[in-house]
């Protein structure tokens, strides 16, 4: 998208009105190209954190919701969402639901969390019927997947983790949805373990996704003839792909109340194009910066450990394990979901070892620093519904 200057402006003016960022933004600007904007500098998260809380101390018109994205409950990272949730600007260019669907929705209420009261307004603006239900526990799967057929429900929203939660059910007991015609989908990347299962137990439905942050709010959107990891933006979200590919946001939607000017989302992508054809460019997620962990000095990207035991087996899904010891010492443990039952647990690790050199001169120093095993289940943050790569447990 073109740069829309005049907000651009407009973002530094309020900027020079708050107290702490006054002297930061004083003398930039006024901004007229590219090569100006290139000036200003970049908001991290405690930046953010500082000129929101200013924001809210002052008079303002506009109602809002205060969402949490994360942090401790002592200092979480938040933000205040206009009370209309840019709905309308969002379903001129995403539009998954529409007067015939009955919409069930499976994100978590409560906590701050913001996903289930978007889609409730979505499913209250596009839909025939909205069904607040939220997540489902395990034992109450097939209850509910009958209440699902029985109720007629065509749309189902949730995290991928959600999804993949009531689909490989579906697949495992052989049940079938059979009114279940769309599926939507935020909060994390959507697997193609979630992919495969979707083919096999609706290969017909269409798949609808957003990206974004509580921060940012909604920045892109994805439908059924685009790639999964593949977004186009919305007109109001400038997005800059920095060195290494860190990505960096400014929001010009007059009606945002917080600032993000040129913040560093956290996220990493590149510029690509897109599997429905659409010509302008398209932004493809490729993870979190940062998201690697140091393990006994060496720096280990979780997905390498996870994608190369699914490349060698039948495992579904896999999650990194930090088990502090007493002694202060830490094991390094690959959990692991196989459905099938096949994997042979010795196998899988020496074949992880042998991929992934630093581990390997780990495990030739200290054998027991590295141990795989097999979980029923990874473990899902019990507020978002999302399934984090990497956790630390103190070891029993």
């Amino acid at each position: 998208m073109a740069l829309d200057f005049i907000e651009v402006n407009r973002l530094l003016q309020k900027m020079r009105r708050i107290r702490k960022m006054e002297s930061r933004y004083e003398g930039v600007g006024p901004v007229f190209d590219e090569s100006d904007f290139k000036l200003i500098s970049f908001m991290n998260k405690q930046d953010f954190k500082t000129v929101l809380e200013e924001i809210r101390e002052k008079p303002r018109p506009q109602k809002g919701y205060l969402f949490s994205s994360g942090g401790t409950l002592g200092s979480p990272q938040i933000n205040l969402i206009p009370s209309h949730l840019f709905l309308d600007d969002i379903i001129k260019n995403w539009k998954p639901l529409d007067s015939e669907d009955v919409f069930c929705n499976l994100f978590l209420p409560g906590k701050m969390w913001s996903s289930h009261y978007f889609y409730n307004a979505l499913g209250d603006r596009l839909a025939k019927e909205t069904i607040p239900l939220g997540p489902i526990n395990e034992s109450e799967l097939g209850v509910w997947i009958r209440f699902f057929n029985e109720q007629g429900v065509t749309a189902i929203a949730g995290t991928p983790t959600t999804l993949k939660q009531i689909i490989g059910y579906c697949h495992r007991e052989g049940l079938r949805l059979t009114t279940v015609r769309k599926v939507l989908w935020v909060g994390e990347q959507f697997g193609n373990d979630l992919a495969e299962l979707l083919g096999k137990v609706l290969p017909e439905v269409e798949v609808w996704g957003l990206y974004g942050s509580t921060e940012t709010w909604v920045i892109g959107y994805n439908g059924p003839h685009c790639s999964f990891d593949c977004f186009h933006l919305l007109p109001y979200q400038y997005v800059e792909v920095l060195e290494e590919g860190e990505l960096a946001v400014t929001g010009v939607h007059p009606d945002t109340i917080s600032i993000a000017l040129r913040y560093r989302l956290g996220d990493v992508g590149e510029w690509s194009s897109c599997l429905c054809g659409k010509e302008s460019r398209t932004l493809r997620i490729l993870g979190r910066k940062g998201r690697e962990f140091k393990f006994r000095g060496a720096l280990f990207d979780p997905a390498w450990l996870i994608d190369t035991a699914k490349d060698h087996s039948c495992v579904t899904q896999g999650q990194v394990v930090i088990l502090k010891r007493e002694a202060g010492s830490e094991i390094l443990e690959l959990r692991v979901v196989d459905p099938h039952g096949g994997v042979d647990i010795e196998e899988l690790r020496d074949h992880v070892i042998s991929q992934i050199f630093d581990l390997s001169n780990i495990v030739a120093r200290d054998r027991e620093s590295f141990r795989v095993s097999v979980v029923p289940n990874v473990q899902v943050n019990s507020r978002t519904h999302k399934t984090p790569m990497v956790v630390w447990e103190d070891k029993k």
